[in-house]
């Protein structure tokens, strides 16, 4: 007995050493999801199911940029593709970041560019619930007098969504941030140091005291800062730095992380030619006070992401500069000089990472898109060990190419024209922002409807589309 004990312990750790083996190598993955004209993707979390979900846009013509929907996919903890949808709230959409919500549910925010008569851009937030059905959505800015962007959204320890971006009233840009509740409801916009124009908005994170920082650029011509700004939760500024840039073609300071001794690391992009053939990532630590402590620059790295690491260096996620970029991680020693592994990522004829996240095994997880030699881009997925190893691209989670529906003119004066094809429609139905029914039509056949609801207050409506094995809604504005 105590042989045979002995000899079934030892195969267990064999047995255990080879599963846990197999465990880790299902770790890594490379995989693309895309449809027939295009995808893209932008921000990536780490679900409480321990999937991921992630967001980006479709072309869902070939105009490229004049048509593009918001797109939202969930995948389990392989990559493995559970669930795609695409929204629109006017003809063209960018989405930049998604985070998830106490309930499972996921808040997308934006930009929204109306096609009326002064194109004047808006910020947008979209709910979905943890099956990707729009719960609410909602634009904030000044209709008819200035545009405003969204370019990174941030939850807080109490729910609340803020966003940093930039407001337009003319040809002169300023920072500026948006603050709603969970719900969406109260929100409201601010312009942050309204002395520094030209500016623009890109990081925003929580403080350890429940304040806000936010970094972004400021000037114009060969007199550009980088900045980084520290508010209250109402956006009064408490304290403001900046830095003469290196670079005069153009800066990104999008990575923004407080660490647990309250030092801030402040990561930027520096362009030196305007078509991003020449690059380079700029560092800087600052103590509490946004105080410069050191700066670092790297070559040839466009930054996404930066992870700080327990030994007092950090892993930058990035791309190469140019028209065909690889995909960069790579760690950096505590001294800030010596590269303690790097790892390059050419799978494709271009990859532009924009997202990335770092898991507890110290492993990431990279977003972004890949330009194939088919001349198709899709939305990838790169799971990575803990020093950047992953494997080639072999499984494909393929996105449909959707028979999509559309509703025009929209926004609308109040008659909408509905066009769905060959899908089987049973009913359309309309409701406010507050999730009450304003209308409900039930479709008998055909392959479209007009609709009028010339009698409904002007605001933001939600159109849902319902058959047998089909459901499907968007954002309809009315004027």
């Amino acid at each position: 007995m105590i042989h045979f004990f002995k000899s079934f312990t030892f195969i267990s750790l064999n047995l255990i050493f080879l599963i846990s083996t197999q465990i880790f190598a299902q770790n890594t993955f490379v995989k693309t999801y895309g449809g027939q004209i295009g995808d893209y993707g932008m921000s990536v979390v780490k679900t409480f199911d321990g999937g991921f979900a992630f967001c980006g846009g479709t072309y869902t013509s070939n105009l490229g940029n004049s048509d593009i929907k918001i797109m939202v996919a969930k995948t389990d903890s392989t990559g493995n593709l559970l669930w795609i949808k695409r929204y629109s709230t006017n003809q063209i959409n960018y989405a930049n970041r998604l985070v998830q919500t106490a309930d499972s549910g996921f808040v997308i925010s934006g930009t929204s560019l109306p096609f009326n008569s002064n194109y004047q851009q808006d910020v947008f937030l979209i709910k979905v619930n943890s099956q990707g059905d729009s719960v609410w959505g909602g634009t904030i800015g000044s209709p008819g007098t200035s545009s405003e962007y969204a370019n990174n959204l941030m939850q807080t320890r109490k729910g609340s969504l803020v966003t940093i971006g930039q407001q337009s009233p003319s040809v002169i840009n300023y920072m500026y941030m948006t603050k709603t509740r969970s719900d969406g409801s109260n929100g409201f916009g601010k312009t942050l140091m309204s002395s520094w124009i030209g500016g623009v908005g890109y990081g925003v994170t929580e403080a350890l005291d429940g304040n806000y920082l936010f970094s972004g650029v400021h000037g114009s011509g060969q007199t550009r800062y980088n900045v980084l700004l520290k508010t209250d939760t109402t956006g009064n500024v408490i304290w403001a730095k900046r830095w003469l840039r290196q670079g005069n073609k153009g800066s990104i300071p999008n990575c923004l992380v407080q660490l647990p001794d309250s030092s801030i690391i402040l990561g930027s992009t520096i362009n030196y030619d305007p078509n991003n053939n020449l690059s380079d990532t700029w560092i800087a630590r600052c103590n509490r006070n946004g105080d410069t402590l050191k700066t670092w620059v790297f070559a040839n790295c466009r930054v996404s992401s930066i992870f700080p690491n327990t030994d007092g260096g950090f892993t930058i996620c990035g791309q190469t500069p140019g028209f065909s970029p690889s995909g960069r991680l790579f760690r950096v020693a505590a001294d800030g000089q010596t590269i303690v592994w790097e790892k390059t990522y050419s799978f494709y004829q271009s990859l532009n990472l924009k997202d990335a996240i770092q898991f507890e095994d110290k492993g990431f997880l990279l977003v972004g898109s890949g330009f194939s030699d088919s001349n198709q881009n899709q939305a990838v997925l790169i799971r990575t060990d803990s020093a950047g190893n992953t494997t080639a691209p072999t499984a494909i989670a393929g996105i449909e190419a959707e028979n999509d529906w559309v509703a025009y003119p929209n926004p609308t004066d109040g008659k909408l024209f509905l066009k769905w094809g060959r899908r089987n429609i049973e009913s359309i139905r309309m409701v406010n922002l507050m999730g009450i029914e304003v209308m409900n039509n039930k479709v008998e056949k055909g392959e479209s409807m007009e609709i009028s609801f010339i009698e409904l207050p002007k605001g933001l409506y939600r159109i849902e589309l319902k058959g047998k094995d089909f459901k499907s809604s968007r954002f309809v504005v009315v004027e």
